[in-house]
């Protein structure tokens, strides 16, 4: 299990992820700095080890672990945007979750509610919260 290339991202992915964990509290040009030290390193040698699985043929070219490695290619200039700014977080998670509430609670009403004036108020009251947030 531990020879599989997914398995080897994930556990680079997650001792970046626990580095970035322990950098919570400083300030944004604290965690720049520690950023730049620490983890820009791990970054650059896990897109490095990305370009050799995908080169070596490691795993299937069309399979679902090539996909997400093409992926983390494809994406490596915005997936390395926290490396310039210690401001901006590693991901997105937060703004996810904040949003979260309102997508899957507007998809249960409108689907419920489409029909008559109920499901326009509920569109408008969702729309009003979406604003607020």
């Amino acid at each position: 299990m531990r020879q599989l290339a997914a398995y080897q991202a994930l556990a680079r992915i997650s001792t970046i992820y626990k580095l970035e964990g322990t950098l919570r509290e400083l300030s944004g040009e604290e965690r720049l700095k520690e950023r730049k030290t620490s983890i820009k390193p791990l970054v650059e040698e896990y897109f490095a080890w990305v370009k050799e699985r995908l080169e070596d043929e490691s795993c299937l070219p069309k399979g679902k672990t090539a996909q997400g490695l093409k992926y983390s290619v494809n994406q490596e200039a915005y997936l390395k945007v926290f490396l310039e700014n210690g401001d901006v977080p590693i991901d997105n998670s937060a703004s996810e979750r904040s949003i979260r509430t309102f997508c899957v609670g507007k998809k249960l009403g409108t689907d419920k509610l489409r029909k008559g004036c109920a499901g326009k108020r509920s569109d408008l009251q969702y729309h009003r919260n979406g604003e607020a947030k």
